[in-house]
């Protein structure tokens, strides 16, 4: 008896995994994008404007909303090398999300997830800012951006690149503290030297450095990604905090989507809307957690932290909602899959059944609450 009834259990299990899984083959293509409302189809992601409301579009023309999870991979290696691989895959599609983010092992796309790509192509250091005013850097960059971009130019599932991650642009007020990274270079170096004459010209004129370096910086990137890969989008390059909006002007033309990563409480609805004004581009948070007790991890991370895993849940509830008031978003990314207090993953391997569960029921509605 007790076996027929766990035979009986399995089978109704099935039934509802069949169910689900027919319900959002009706709903969504392959890639994820909702077939209720439609852009071009080009063959690969790419943004539109639809309705008054930014999309991602997704390579079949469908509205592609990008809800992620960010550094899918082992933790301490870069890739699954077959292990695992397929097991993250199923889980983050069954909590409706589409999208492996930044720092993801990128052979995931061959599974059929959407990556987003971060390149390693200009040579600047951690919290460092590269010369961009040296000759060599543009040859350094187009170089790097051959290597690591142009292999993935024919593949649909890739949804595009960051240039960088949080460098440092400093806030509206700090062009000064900006300009100090280029004095502190080598006396001889090209940024050393455009510094030193901006630094006699004023307040305008550090002003004007800054603004001079962002144009350089982003007409750069553009070309030499553009290149290498004509198929894919630039994502931007993970602005940290409150960046300087004479600064992500300057990404008009230059970039698809502008990036954003944010640890606060709730999302800066205001700077958001600011920063898709300012270059007529949609935005995308592209880190945001919150954290809380868990044993066996690292309790390092950024984020508010919450006093139990169900006020995690909640935390990113919240987040979300606020988020999909916003005409100009078209994504967020959780940071990170495991490790520590901000993870999706238990230090056993399984999911926090809290936060997932609060995955799963806000990534359904997003389209139709949009």
């Amino acid at each position: 008896m007790k076996r027929t009834r766990m035979m009986i259990l399995a089978y109704l299990i099935l039934g509802l995994a069949t169910a689900v899984q027919a319900e959002l083959e009706t709903e969504y293509d392959i890639y994820g994008g909702w077939k209720k409302l439609q852009g071009k189809k080009t063959g690969f992601f790419h943004t539109e404007k639809i309705s008054g409301k930014w999309w991602i579009v997704s390579p079949e023309g469908n509205a592609f909303f990008s809800k992620g999870v960010n550094s899918v991979h082992p933790p301490g290696k870069d890739s699954f090398s077959g292990q695992g691989a397929s097991q993250a895959v199923d889980w983050l599609k069954s909590w409706g999300m589409n999208t492996a983010g930044c720092w993801s092992d990128p052979d995931l796309a061959g599974m059929k997830m959407v990556v987003a790509v971060r390149p390693k192509t200009t040579v600047a250091g951690n919290k460092k800012f590269p010369d961009v005013f040296d000759p060599e850097w543009k040859v350094a960059v187009e170089k790097n951006a051959q290597k690591e971009c142009s292999p993935f130019r024919n593949d649909p599932w890739i949804l595009g690149y960051f240039t960088d991650n949080e460098r440092p642009w400093k806030h509206d007020d700090e062009a000064g503290d900006f300009l100090k990274m280029f004095l502190e270079m080598p006396s001889s170096s090209c940024g050393h030297q455009e510094a030193l004459k901006a630094s006699k010209a004023g307040k305008a004129g550090i002003e004007a450095f800054r603004d001079k370096a962002a144009e350089i910086y982003f007409k750069t990137t553009a070309q030499a990604f553009r290149k290498a890969d004509p198929n894919h989008m630039i994502l931007g390059c993970r602005f940290a905090g409150k960046p300087p909006i004479r600064v992500v002007k300057k990404m008009k033309g230059c970039a698809d989507v502008i990036s954003l990563n944010n640890y606060m409480e709730k999302p800066p609805s205001g700077l958001i809307q600011e920063m898709s004004e300012a270059a007529d581009l949609p935005v995308m948070v592209t880190e945001f957690s919150f954290k809380g007790p868990a044993s066996g991890l690292e309790q390092d991370g950024s984020g508010p932290e919450k006093s139990s895993q169900a006020e995690r849940a909640r935390g990113y509830e919240s987040y979300v909602r606020a988020l999909l008031q916003l005409n100009c978003c078209v994504g967020y990314h959780w940071f990170k899959w495991g490790e520590n207090w901000q993870g999706v993953l238990q230090a056993s391997g399984e999911p926090f059944a809290e936060l997932t569960q609060a995955f799963q029921e806000m990534n359904r509605k997003v389209e139709t609450t949009r």
